[in-house]
């Protein structure tokens, strides 16, 4: 699978998707696959209007599906059907999608039979369950049933089939998936025969197909496709599973409850964030991004964070004291949450991409527009000109130089009105990570300087506190004597307690001066006011050295 950093966001529409899942079963009786999802392309894809063509020129027969292209009008289509002679022809739009719906035509190299029996997973039953054939690996959770009854099966095995390239940590997710239905499916075989009831279904389905197949010596029927349509149609096992396929695959969401008691709530991850129109990440990813975090960062809920009707009430209360310009400090003061209990939830927030992590939007804030966008501008664009009758290009150029959000609001030009718009400018194109805040790092460092520098400075000076103050640090003496040479032209024409309160504040910031901490950190460790930091900043700035770049947080994994 392609490196995400190294193509277009638009290019992953359908990326770290499943291309199909089988539910899988074992019992004295029988050991096949009971059902599969997608079977059928008409059902699997929604695309557009259908025609009807005569088939009986296609050198290929009508198996499940498989795609053609029309090179006169640089089309795809979606060729499915029953009939041997008709079948009916849809116009599929994304040439993505198109492709792997093409490799769903391989998904069973071998044999039914033989492939489950591969995937029955006799003999490692409640461990992950992963195997590799050919370019498809199958990956899942074999059960054994707790309590089998009647025609339930002792073993069953919901599969993922996906990419042999897929990386390992998705692999991993799928496999926690497959448990999570497992376990769901078992506790509700114990708790009311629900297996039971669906594996009757499918196997009168099977039988049904058995004899069909049996007595059609031509085999021009797709009598597979029929069998699993109609086990879709009277299993809500079935569909509960068809449901998860497709939510995982249109959305990395899953929150399906089967048999209408039991939830299977789960994240994948990189496919959730990229339809959210983020980067895509890794949930070990996320979880170092979390361990930056700190207070004084701010939580900017996506367009669709609604809790649902049984979400935590901590939850709801951080929903409405949750904006832009709130630190998760002030959230836990307004909400009356303790600041661990908010830091918790965000990280649910994270991990299920349902926020970004940004520094509370105020005026002094610097952006600069994002040099690497990994977002599909076009549709961006068109987006933002439908939205604010705006021209993307043209308000990105006002971040390029950098510039603050006072800069960019001017009250001077710009009535409250269209100050309001700009601002909901500026979070739009924070929301899709078009431009980026850049803090102010700074390094304690001598002077680069070809003049004499006094080595006597310190024991020179004629306040007794200040030398004192400076001979207890563990500056260098070089520092030092510069730094003498600072307090004592502040002594000149600053009142003296001014001169060590500034010299107090600056030597604290001394270990916080190593590029590791921008401007707003010191604020918040120090807990001092910004123009207090800056203006001690802007005293000893003989000896600091500043730069500019994205807060750790953001720069880590863009």
């Amino acid at each position: 699978m392609l490196n995400a950093s190294k193509i277009r966001m638009d290019d992953e529409k359908y990326l770290y998707v499943p291309l199909s899942l089988l539910f899988v079963t074992l019992s004295e009786n029988h050991e096949q696959i009971s059902f599969a999802y997608p079977f059928q392309s008409s059902k699997a894809v929604n695309c557009g209007n259908i025609l009807q063509i005569d088939c009986s020129s296609l050198q290929k027969p009508i198996s499940n599906f498989y795609a053609l292209r029309d090179e006169k009008n640089k089309g795809y289509f979606i060729i499915s059907g029953l009939n041997p002679d008709t079948c009916f022809l849809r116009v599929l739009e994304d040439p993505l999608r198109c492709e792997a719906i093409n490799r769903l035509d391989s998904i069973s190299p071998l044999e039914p039979e033989i492939l489950a029996h591969l995937l029955s997973g006799k003999g490692a039953t409640d461990l992950p369950f992963e195997l590799k054939i050919d370019n498809l690996r199958y990956v899942g959770y074999p059960k054994m049933v707790t309590v089998p009854r009647e025609r339930a099966p002792r073993i069953f095995n919901v599969v993922f089939v996906v990419s042999v390239n897929m990386p390992a940590d998705l692999v991993t997710s799928y496999e926690e998936l497959s448990q999570k239905i497992a376990v769901a499916i078992d506790s509700e075989q114990t708790r009311c025969n629900y297996l039971n009831t669906h594996m009757s279904i499918m196997l009168d389905a099977h039988d049904t197909l058995d004899r069909l197949q049996s007595s059609d010596s031509s085999h021009s029927r797709n009598y597979e496709a029929e069998c699993f349509h109609e086990i879709l149609l009277n299993s809500t096992l079935a569909a509960d599973l068809c449901n998860i396929f497709i939510d995982i695959s249109d959305h990395g969401l899953v929150s399906v409850f089967l048999n209408k008691v039991v939830e299977i709530g789960f994240c994948l991850m990189e496919r959730c964030m990229v339809q959210a129109g983020l980067a895509p990440k890794t949930s070990k990813q996320i979880e170092a991004q979390i361990r930056w975090i700190r207070p004084y960062h701010a939580i900017f809920l996506l367009d669709d964070t609604i809790p649902g009707p049984d979400a935590s009430s901590d939850l709801q209360k951080i929903k409405e004291f949750c904006t832009p310009d709130r630190s998760i400090m002030d959230i836990s003061n307004a909400s009356g949450l303790a600041t661990m209990q908010v830091f918790l939830i965000v990280r649910h927030l994270l991990l299920w991409a349902r926020a970004i992590v940004i520094y509370p939007i105020c005026r002094e804030n610097f952006y600069s527009s994002c040099s690497h966008p990994q977002l599909p501008l076009q549709h961006y664009t068109e987006k933002f000109r439908c939205i604010f009758q705006e021209d993307l290009a043209v308000v990105l150029a006002q971040f390029s130089p950098s510039s603050t959000l006072d800069q960019f609001l001017d009250p001077s030009v710009y009535s409250e009105y269209d100050q309001m718009v700009r601002y909901n400018m500026l979070l739009y194109l924070l929301r899709y990570n078009l431009i980026v805040q850049l803090h102010t790092f700074i390094y304690l460092m001598e002077p680069f300087s070809d003049e004499t520098m006094d080595r006597d400075a310190v024991s020179k000076l004629d306040d007794n506190e200040v030398r004192h103050l400076l001979e207890e640090t563990t500056l260098s003496d070089a520092l030092k004597c510069h730094v003498a040479e600072i307090c004592g032209a502040l002594l000149g024409i600053m009142p003296r307690d001014q001169v060590l309160i500034s010299l107090n504040l600056f030597i604290n910031m001394i270990p916080l001066l190593n590029g590791e901490h921008h401007v707003e950190d010191i604020m918040f460790r120090l807990n001092k006011g910004r123009l207090v930091i800056v203006k001690v900043l802007e005293l000893f700035a003989n000896v600091l050295c500043t730069f500019e770049r994205p807060d750790f947080i953001h720069s880590q994994f863009t």
